[in-house]
């Protein structure tokens, strides 16, 4: 039905979480607990103490979820790997 991972990328210090859903899959709230699972074990499992996440401008959906995650927008941001500018996101744990 699609993924959800923890990335590293070179242009970010902190890790990435990223989801993609096949469309028919989308707003019935699978991502999120994918994605809520995941942090809390990459928190608990893996002492990870801060989370990042990039979006489109356009991309609502994902814009919500990752707000929902409870990470914060930060700026905007210049993607090298596809010369696009980005919304960019973070979170800090305790």
């Amino acid at each position: 039905i699609g993924g959800v991972g923890i990335f590293h990328r070179p242009e970010f210090e902190i890790p990435d979480i990223g989801f993609s859903l096949l469309p028919e899959f989308h707003g019935k709230g699978l991502a999120f607990e994918a994605a809520s699972a995941l942090l809390e074990n990459a928190k608990d499992e893996f002492n990870i103490k801060a989370i990042s996440a990039i979006t489109t401008n356009e991309n609502q959906a994902s814009q919500n979820l990752i707000e929902r995650l409870g990470l914060v927008y930060l700026r905007d941001e210049l993607f090298p790997e596809t010369n696009e500018i980005l919304r960019y996101y973070e979170a800090h744990f305790a």
